[in-house]
């Protein structure tokens, strides 16, 4: 249970965190709006998080781990190189629409991002690009 509420409160920290980076950007945006929007205090938000960096993390990292888990799977899976890619187009296309705000924080934000947590989304990301251009590859020479 207690994992549950810890679980939540994360969320809860991050869901705000998400509309605030969304409307002012990250540099836009304070510990202080963050906790003052949640009714909590910036002590409550460091009890979950070490830093705004942090929770810009655990923003953005998601996002490229949620691109690679939908490219591996719908790669991976039965059908033609075509029908495959046909699946990753459709699986990331709803990924995209469910996390609007959080992959427009990503895209314009990440670079805010500590030079190792920048170093694991672009591995991430070739991760990504490898899979997408062996299922392409595939398709042509099918």
């Amino acid at each position: 249970m207690r994992d549950e509420i810890v679980a939540f409160k994360r969320e809860r920290i991050l869901r705000e965190a998400v509309s605030l980076f969304y409307k002012r950007g990250f540099t836009g945006t304070t510990l202080d709006e963050i906790a003052h929007e949640l009714g909590v205090t910036k002590p409550f938000i460091y009890t979950h998080f070490k830093s705004k960096t942090d929770l810009l993390a655990e923003v953005c990292l998601p996002m490229i781990k949620l691109a690679v888990e939908k490219a591996e799977v719908a790669a991976g899976g039965e059908g033609t190189a075509t029908e495959r890619l046909r699946r990753l187009i459709a699986e990331f296309t709803c990924a995209v629409l469910e996390n609007q705000e959080r992959i427009a924080v990503y895209f314009r934000d990440a670079m805010s991002l500590p030079a190792e947590i920048r170093a694991q989304i672009d591995a991430l990301r070739k991760k990504f690009d490898r899979i997408l251009s062996a299922l392409l590859l595939e398709g042509v020479n099918a």
